[in-house]
């Protein structure tokens, strides 16, 4: 199985990897060089939605970093080959939503930071974006945990997504995806 992509992404302090494998998400001790962890997503048993098997990781993406002195959530996105996100804690392996949009497997993600917010927590990161092999992005709002917007206009997979400020006026600030 698996794309033959992968994903690795690391924690703030850098003692933590997180790694695709299959239809898991490894927690890896980078400072022991040992696996400490699995995240096991057992909830594709649902025959509503495109595939009732499991499904491969295909993407993942670690909720920005802290600022110096400042914690960050210890969240992660996951995409998924059936179309979903799953967004999880990665400390207690808790799933906090699974987000259904996508036609096809999830190819990129990006969170996007509320940089008017004075720290990097659960509540200043409002905004995440994914991708697809179905040549769609959503646009998800992590307070509701709902899709807000779908761009269309890709003639093949959006294979990357980034969010960028760009100042107003010397104070004000706006948010721009690009894909």
């Amino acid at each position: 199985g698996g794309n033959g992509r992968g994903s690795v992404c690391f924690d703030g302090s850098g003692s933590l990897g997180l790694s695709c494998s299959l239809q898991n998400i490894n927690v890896l001790n980078l400072r022991l060089l040992n696996q400490v962890g699995t995240i096991e997503s057992t909830d594709f048993s649902s025959s509503e939605y495109p595939y009732s098997v499991a499904s491969d990781v295909c993407i993942i993406e670690r909720f920005p970093l802290q600022s110096e002195g400042q914690k960050s959530a210890p969240l992660v996105a996951a995409g998924y080959s059936n179309g979903e996100v799953k967004i999880w804690n990665y400390l207690t392996r808790e799933l906090k939503a699974t987000l259904r949009g996508h036609k096809s497997a999830v190819s990129c993600l990006v969170f996007c930071e509320n940089q008017n917010s004075s720290y990097t927590s659960a509540d200043s990161i409002s905004l995440l974006a994914s991708g697809g092999k179905d040549c769609d992005i959503i646009v998800w709002d992590l307070i509701s945990y709902s899709g807000v917007s779908r761009l269309r206009g890709h003639k093949d997979e959006v294979t990357g997504l980034s969010f960028l400020q760009r100042n107003i006026d010397g104070s004000a600030q706006q948010q721009l995806l690009v894909s």
